[in-house]
């Protein structure tokens, strides 16, 4: 029914998400551990790719967050219009200033620290998380209405004069 079709919409969207901020998440990886790398072996970047390397995880960072992590700021900001703070709310501020943070650094002031890694980890923890909570509300879900099919339309309810059907 419209139920099922639902569900199958959500898991397919959230799913999308999912592989988004994971294949993002293992691309601006593989920049990170490139500058890791580097100051681990105490040795200098050159500044023009240490650039590129920011620009490149700025750009694979930026679907992660925005598409990726939309329910997460959805879900905050929905929070926030009813005056509760769940846990979204400062996820979500955390995320918006590690990447505000990098994004300024980036392009604007060329020293300093990126987070794109960070971020894009974060997120990917967090979609993964709930893409495996609804999997598991999906399936509870199932459960209670197969559960809520096997019962019968009416009972015998025994009394003293005799039995007596009841829904």
């Amino acid at each position: 029914g419209s139920t099922e079709e639902a569900q199958q919409n959500e898991r397919r969207d959230a799913l999308k998400r999912l592989a988004v901020a994971g294949f993002g998440m293992m691309q601006v990886m593989m920049f990170a551990v490139a500058v890791y790398s580097a100051d681990l072996a105490d040795e200098v970047l050159d500044p023009t790719l240490l650039k590129f390397f920011r620009i490149v995880s700025l750009l694979v960072a930026t679907p992660v967050v925005f598409y990726a992590g939309a329910p997460i700021f959805a879900a905050a900001w929905r929070n926030l219009q009813t005056r509760t703070l769940g846990m979204d709310v400062p996820v979500a501020v955390a995320a918006a200033l590690a990447y505000g943070a990098s994004l300024y650094n980036a392009l604007w002031s060329g020293a300093g620290e990126v987070y794109f890694d960070s971020v894009t980890m974060f997120i990917f923890f967090l979609t993964l998380a709930r893409y495996v909570q609804m999997m598991v509300r999906h399936r509870t879900i199932g459960l209670s209405d197969a559960l809520s099919r096997q019962l019968p339309d009416h009972a015998h309810r025994v009394e003293p004069a005799g039995t007596a059907d009841v829904p």
